[in-house]
């Protein structure tokens, strides 16, 4: 599927009967990348080029996705800093994305130009080690911007939500249901209504740890990354 545009990640159009959905899978996303990268860039088309044997003129007829990713390394590198880190790519498609796997492009693209941006703030007294243009730290301290972007779409979405995303500023995912029901301040139904929407909205997941949980545990609930700096939480064990 061919989408260019910076449109929501996930469409539903109704025609009569029939259901619609166009969703931006991973091969559009990083083409969208790439199309935006070596058309303002002459020196990073020459870089992928070199590299991957990728030109502009044949993007949209390259159906391979392990040469895609790699023909974003020399924008953003292999991995997320030294040694065994996790492949940059799936750190970006994790942290642009919610729990309903709904990728938005809007923030790609931000996170991007913000990335950018602190690259270039950092160029005049700090050299960047890597090959790579954008270093690890410059697409971390770039998602917080893109994070407050997407909190505040759905604030505009979801109306129902927004004084409940507000008293979740400064706690840490996951989150017990018996700490949501003391924030939100409402009983069992009206949790359970929340949660309901919340996780259909793709915000929320319900939490499963690889350790057996007691019987009498209570259930507990992740924020997708996307939200987490916006909502001015923490993830449990980050500082």
């Amino acid at each position: 599927m061919k989408i260019y545009g910076l449109a929501s990640t996930s469409q539903i159009r109704r025609y009569a009967s029939r259901t619609v959905q166009l969703r931006w899978e991973e091969q559009d996303l990083w083409r969208l990348v790439l199309h935006q990268a070596l058309h303002t860039s002459s020196t990073l088309a020459g870089l992928v080029q070199q590299q991957t044997s990728i030109e502009f003129s044949r993007l949209d007829s390259i159906p391979q996705l392990d040469v895609l990713r790699k023909g974003l390394f020399p924008l953003w590198g292999e991995r997320m800093g030294r040694g065994n880190k996790s492949f940059t790519y799936n750190w970006v498609r994790k942290r642009i994305g919610d729990y309903k796997e709904n990728r938005f492009p809007r923030s790609l693209i931000l996170l991007l130009r913000r990335a950018v941006e602190v690259e270039n703030e950092k160029a005049a007294y700090d050299r960047n080690p890597y090959e790579a243009i954008l270093r690890p730290r410059s697409l971390i301290e770039a998602l917080s911007v893109v994070s407050a972007e997407r909190v505040n779409d759905v604030r505009n979405e979801y109306l129902e939500f927004v004084v409940y995303l507000e008293k979740l500023a400064g706690e840490r995912s996951p989150i017990g249901v018996e700490r949501l029901e003391a924030i939100w301040e409402v009983d069992r139904v009206k949790l359970k209504e929340l949660v309901t929407g919340m996780t259909a909205a793709g915000i929320l997941q319900e939490y499963t740890s690889s350790r057996p949980l007691l019987p009498d545990s209570e259930a507990r609930y992740s924020v997708a990354e996307l939200y987490l700096s916006g909502l001015k939480m923490t993830r449990l064990g980050q500082r």
